[in-house]
C-alpha cells in the first residue's frame, strides 16, 4: 500500500463513518422494529440480534469497499511467529490495561458504569450464545476492521504514528455512545495502535480486542479485590506498574521488519 494523500486519506474516513452511520440507522430504525412486530423475542434479545446483524454487514461492505487498504495484509518482514513472546507481552498488557481502566472508572463513576454493566449485561455470567457471538466475535472483528485495519492504515501511510492512534481511537470511543465505554476505548484503542504498528497484524488486534470482551463478561467476582483499601491500592499500582513497563517495551521494542523505526516514543 503506497502513501495516501491527506484529501484522500479525509475521503476514507468520512466515508467510514457515513457507512457506519447508515448500517446503523438501518438496524435501529428498519431490522430492530421488524424483529419486534414479527417476533416475541424481548426488546434486549432484539437489540442483541440486531446488533450482531448490523457487525456482520459491516465486515463484509469494509473488506469489499476498502480491499485497496488490505485491512488484514501484514506488513512484509514481520514474522509473527518470531515476534510471539511480543505479542504475548502485549495481548496481556492489553487485557491489565483494560481491566485497571474499568477499576478505576468503577470507583471514580461509579453510577455511571453501573448503569453501562447492567444494559450489557456485564459481569453477571449469565449470557446466551447469540449475546457471546455477538461481543467476543461479530463486535470485535467489525471494530477492528474499521479503526485499525481501514482508519489507522490510511492515516498512518501519510502521517506519523500518533495522528492514526490518536484518529482511530477517537473514532473507536465515539461509536459506542455511552461516557465509560468511550473513555476507555479510548485508552485502549492507542495501544491497539501499538500493536498493529509494531506486528502490522490486524489478527493481534482482533486477538486482544476478543480476549477483552471475553474478561468483560465473566463473572465479576472473578476479578474482586480484597475490601481493604491498603490491598486494592496496592493491586493498582502493582498492575500500573506492569502496564507502563510492558507498554514501554513494545513501544521501544524492534520488529525485524525493515521498514519500522526502531522505537516509538511514548514520552
Amino acid at each position: 500500500m503506497g502513501k495516501i494523500d491527506d484529501r484522500k486519506c479525509l475521503t476514507i474516513i468520512v466515508e467510514v463513518v457515513v457507512i457506519y452511520l447508515v448500517v446503523f440507522a438501518l438496524g435501529a430504525m428498519a431490522l430492530m422494529p421488524a424483529l419486534t412486530a414479527a417476533t416475541e423475542m424481548s426488546a434486549g434479545s432484539v437489540t442483541v440480534i440486531s446488533s450482531l446483524a448490523v457487525d456482520a454487514i459491516l465486515i463484509v461492505v469494509f473488506l469489499f469497499l476498502f480491499k485497496d487498504l488490505d485491512p488484514f495484509g501484514g506488513k512484509p518482514g514481520i514474522s509473527l511467529r518470531h515476534e510471539a513472546p511480543f505479542i504475548v507481552a502485549g495481548l496481556v498488557d492489553f487485557l491489565l490495561l483494560g481491566i485497571l481502566t474499568g477499576t478505576i472508572l468503577a470507583g471514580l463513576m461509579p453510577e455511571n458504569y453501573s448503569e453501562y454493566s447492567s444494559a450489557f449485561g456485564l459481569g453477571t455470567g449469565h449470557m446466551g450464545i447469540i449475546e457471546i457471538l455477538w461481543l467476543v466475535v461479530a463486535a470485535p472483528v467489525a471494530e477492528e476492521i474499521m479503526c485499525r485495519g481501514v482508519v489507522f492504515k490510511a492515516v498512518r501511510s501519510g502521517h506519523g504514528f500518533w495522528l492514526a492512534a490518536i484518529i482511530s481511537s477517537l473514532l473507536w470511543a465515539v461509536i459506542h455512545m455511552d461516557l465509560i465505554q468511550g473513555i476507555s476505548t479510548f485508552i485502549l484503542g492507542l495501544l491497539l495502535a501499538l500493536l498493529m504498528e509494531k506486528f502490522g497484524s490486524l489478527w493481534v488486534c482482533i486477538g486482544a480486542h476478543m480476549l477483552n470482551n471475553v474478561i468483560a463478561i465473566l463473572p465479576s467476582d472473578v476479578f474482586t479485590l480484597p475490601n481493604e483499601l491498603k490491598y486494592r491500592v496496592i493491586m493498582a499500582v502493582a498492575v500500573t506498574v506492569v502496564v507502563l513497563a510492558l507498554t514501554w517495551a513494545l513501544a521501544v521494542h524492534k520488529t525485524d521488519a525493515p521498514d519500522r523505526d526502531a522505537g516509538i516514543s511514548i514520552i
